[in-house]
């Protein structure tokens, strides 16, 4: 399943999760780097670090994305829609 090359890679990473929470027991465990130089740079090199790190839109909750859009969608007056009209008989 694991050949003794990734084997050794999941230990080192390990390890320096264990090397930095010991040095810092109260960080958070999402700030410590898992991969090293090397594997950054091969991420690098195969993935789009410029689109993951320019900044994006706020964050916004999923009422006001639904607020946001229905104040964009098309209104429909004195007309609705209804799935009771889809249904047979």
């Amino acid at each position: 399943m694991f050949d003794a090359d990734s084997i050794q890679a999941l230990i080192d990473r390990f390890e320096r999760v264990l090397v930095a929470m010991t040095a810092d027991p109260n960080q958070r465990l999402s700030s410590i780097d898992l991969l090293d130089a090397g594997e950054v740079a091969r991420l690098d090199a195969v993935g789009n670090r410029a689109a993951l790190t320019r900044s994006g839109p706020p964050p916004m909750s999923v009422p006001a994305l639904f607020a946001e859009q229905v104040a964009r969608a098309r209104q429909c007056e004195w007309r609705c829609w209804s799935l009771v009209s889809q249904l047979p008989g």
